[in-house]
Parts: C-alpha cells; structure tokens; sequence
C-alpha cells in the first residue's frame, strides 16, 4: 500500500509531463512533511498533546525517510508544535519531493526521465508507467466525498491533506469543490461522536493541517 505522501505526490503530479501541479509546488514539501508525521502517529512514533509533537518510541519505523525525519525530532530532544517541524525538517531535506518520487519510482507507478531545457539545463521529470495505483486514489477521494462513504482514520488524513495542499481543483469540477470542503470539515468534526475518526487523531489532523498552512504561508485550516 501506498503510504500517505506518496499517495498525495501521485495526485500532485501531472501525468502527461511527469512535473509537480503549479499550484501545489510551493506547498508540497511541507505537506509531505505533514503526511509523514502522520504516518509516524499511526505507527505510534509520536503522540501530539497540547498542541505539540511528543515523542512515543524512538525506534526506527523501517522506512528510511520516515526514519529520518523522526531522528530528526528524536535528536532536537524538544516538544515543538507542527508549524516549528514543518520549518526545521523543510531546512534540513532540502530533496522532500525527489524522495517521495523515488520511492513511486522503486514501487514501479512513476519512472524517472532527465531532459534539457535550451540544450542547457537537465532537469528531471517523472511520468507514469503504471496509472491503476492513481486511478484507485482518485476514484477512492471521490467516493468518500459524492458518495458520502465513510473513509478511515488514513482516509481522512488523505483528504485533509489534499485540501490544505490545494489539490481539489484537480480532483472535482468547480461544482463539487465546496461540497468537497464541507464533507472534509465533517468527517474530521464527527470525531466526538466517535464516528470515522478518533478525537485524538483528529487534533492531530488539524494540528497538521494548521502548520502546514502555518509555515507556508497559505493561511488554510480545518
């Protein structure tokens, strides 16, 4: 299965060019960041209480770019809140979204191309070669979303990141979009009645949300 930022990459990139969606470029790195820290609370990594990040187990997840960001926390020996993270991890791996490409590329979804620009400039670009794993993505979001199913706690984290990574443009028609917003703030609300997604993991969701936005300068919450 396709870990959260993966999931997320695979709906940021264009598929016919292999490159990242313009309007997701600036944000994405730090929504990778948001996607891995709540890979590690599922894996019982971290916790977050009073709205900052604690860590739970300090032992490596087995993945070595989760691994390397929860060394990152384990090793600063602070309880900081996700806005703090999101600058600190961005500064340190300046290669976020290459990682998460590679790691599509190693899966066999997404291959790696270089070409030139003006016969000057290599650069890189990554386009598909097995579309199935985007096409279950996109018709999982929309299901969840029109149909009105009930996603799991991943589900949810998926389509809170989605949101705040601007990305739902690229999901739904200009019709659907505020339906879409309205069922996300609904599926992360319904926590207290504890339906589709714990309260705790639901702080965590919005904590997330919130630095992402935070420390991109984007101003977006759940």
């Amino acid at each position: 299965m396709l870990t959260l930022p993966e999931q997320l990459m695979l709906i940021a990139l264009k598929d016919e060019k292999g490159t990242v969606l313009f309007t997701a470029m600036g944000i994405l790195p730090f929504s990778i960041v948001g996607a891995v820290l709540i890979e590690l609370y599922f894996a019982n990594k971290i916790d977050y209480e009073d709205n900052r990040i604690i860590v739970k187990d300090p032992t490596p997840t087995g993945n070595d770019f989760f691994d390397e960001i929860l060394k990152i926390i384990v090793d600063s020996g602070k309880k900081k809140d996700t806005k703090y993270w999101m600058l600190k991890i961005t500064d340190k791996i300046k290669n976020l979204k290459e990682r998460t490409l590679q790691h599509l590329v190693r899966s066999n979804v997404l291959k790696e191309e270089k070409y030139k620009v003006l016969s000057l400039i290599t650069k890189t670009k990554y386009p598909t070669i097995n579309p199935e794993p985007e096409k279950e993505l996109r018709s999982r979001i929309k299901k969840f979303i029109l149909r009105h199913e009930n996603p799991d706690e991943r589900n949810v984290a998926l389509l809170c990141l989605v949101q705040v990574t601007r990305l739902l443009e690229d999901l739904f028609e200009k019709s659907e979009i505020r339906e879409a917003k309205e069922r996300i703030d609904e599926l992360v609300e319904r926590s207290h009645m504890g339906d589709a997604i714990r309260e705790e993991t639901s702080r965590l969701i919005k904590g997330v949300v919130e630095g992402i936005a935070d420390a991109s300068g984007t101003g977006g919450t759940i």
